[in-house]
């Protein structure tokens, strides 16, 4: 099996707002596979017992980690391979859910969704990773169509609203950097999974007197994102400290509540041999040591603020270059 040595670094707070260590819940796309190498695959790893949940949807129930799901990543697929199902239809097209399943698997991918997994065990997923590809697992970049993405959803050190509103400055100021790193390829540009906010709202959250209470910060970020397709959708966090607002306002079932911040930015690029879970771990946690020093923070603020009036911001790729040498700080 091929291994990575790439040893998954801590946060800067290792305990979350429960007083317990911090967890990650994990969402990797690929083809290549199918859902039962995926199944066989977890529990060569973390143990479980198999099951079938749902259409085209497949658990490993308590492995050592908790409770995966193996599903393909299409809510219209699944009902539509559901009601292929119930029908029974009648030879020839007796196979129309296997047919649906077939062309489905081309374009939309299996998504592997671990349980919360303790910061210091994300190295177990990394060998997991490595397993996968060894098994013909395909990422983003093994095909034109292959919007493949992976999500990260790390719970916080604590609830406060000044937490909150760090990382997402944070975030802001070294998205340009990411991207350069992670390179999404054109099919993942052109959905609207992982668009990013708008200019009018950077400029506001990055502000030196912008600082909200929870309601207002809530309030701004629906107004200018009434949607879950952002790089760093904070819709679930928000959802779970005001869930009759979020109700009121979005009245979307896919938004679950957790305590959680949702980066839905990396590629999933698992056949490469090169890649693991750290790599874009290592960026999210460049976002987490940026927030918490205050100082640093203020200072890379301030200098975006200026960096976004200044004239050729749009035709060069001077704040890229910066926000990339941030990363490594």
């Amino acid at each position: 099996m091929t291994r990575l040595h790439n040893t998954c670094k801590l946060p800067p707070e290792r305990l979350n707002h429960e007083g317990k260590v911090r967890k990650v819940g994990i969402e990797i796309e690929m083809a290549g596979l199918t859902p039962l190498h995926i199944v066989a695959a977890v529990k060569r790893h973390f143990g479980g017992d198999e099951s079938l949940q749902g259409s085209l949807e497949y658990g490993v129930l308590d492995t050592r980690l908790g409770d995966f799901t193996i599903e393909l990543d299409s809510s219209p697929v699944k009902k539509a391979y559901q009601q292929a199902c119930e029908m029974r239809l009648p030879s020839p097209l007796d196979d129309a859910g296997g047919i649906i399943k077939d062309l489905a698997e081309n374009w939309v991918p299996w998504e592997l969704v671990t349980p919360p997994v303790p910061v210091t065990q994300l190295d177990a997923i990394n060998e997991l990773v490595a397993d996968l590809r060894d098994q013909g697992a395909l990422g983003t970049h093994k095909a034109p169509q292959y919007a493949f993405g992976m999500h990260l959803n790390p719970d916080l050190p604590d609830l406060e609203t000044s937490t909150i509103l760090r990382h997402l400055q944070a975030y802001l100021c070294l998205y340009d950097g990411i991207v350069a790193r992670e390179r999404p390829n054109f099919a993942r540009k052109l959905t609207p999974h992982i668009r990013h906010f708008d200019e009018n709202y950077i400029r506001k959250v990055i502000a030196d007197d912008y600082a909200p209470d929870l309601d207002t910060l809530i309030g701004d970020y629906v107004e200018h994102n009434p949607t879950r397709n952002r790089s760093l959708d904070l819709l679930p966090l928000f959802k779970h400290l005001r869930e009759k607002t979020i109700v009121r306002e979005m009245n979307d079932p896919r938004i679950k509540a957790r305590p959680t911040f949702h980066f839905r930015l990396p590629n999933s690029d698992i056949d490469n041999p090169n890649w693991g879970i750290h790599i874009a771990w290592h960026e999210w946690l460049a976002v987490e040591w940026l927030a918490a020093d205050e100082e640093r923070l203020a200072q890379m603020c301030s200098a975006y603020s200026e960096e976004l009036d200044r004239f050729g911001h749009h035709l060069d790729s001077q704040w890229e270059a910066r926000a990339e040498e941030a990363l490594s700080q």
